[in-house]
């Protein structure tokens, strides 16, 4: 029985290294102490991720526009982080790129038509530097 317990202490101490965005941010909330197993953990996680109650929709990801006093790297971070919560989300990276581009601001967008992205990095590389 020991060496179940111990098999458990470590992949919980290695679970944090598989994760990022918001999967991240959910475990570093977590009460310090507040997972004692890994069917705990696995509970929690699932409990949390799986049930609906915090997955965001295409609406939710088509909704997110640039602020006025934003800049386009905080835009593309909330992006990001919006579409990292649409966990059931099939989306190709150019359509996800697209729908970046139309979220920025109206002069920064104009000035990017023409432009064919194939990813999210080249808006944000072209944006930033009309931003600038």
């Amino acid at each position: 029985m020991r060496i179940y317990s111990s098999l458990d202490h470590l992949k919980i101490r290695m679970f944090p290294l598989s994760l990022s965005g918001t999967a991240f941010s959910w475990f570093s909330a977590l009460a310090p102490n507040s997972i004692q197993t890994w069917s705990q953990l696995e509970r929690k996680f699932h409990e949390y991720f799986f049930n609906g109650d915090n997955e965001l929709r295409l609406c939710h990801l088509t909704s997110v526009k640039q602020k006025h006093d934003e800049s386009v790297t905080e835009f593309v971070r909330r992006f990001r982080d919006t579409k990292n919560q649409c966990y059931s989300l099939v989306i190709s990276e150019k359509d996800f790129a697209e729908l970046a581009l139309n979220g920025l601001r109206t002069h920064i967008k104009e000035r990017l038509e023409g432009y064919e992205f194939l990813t999210v990095n080249p808006v944000l590389q072209r944006a930033l530097a009309q931003e600038s």
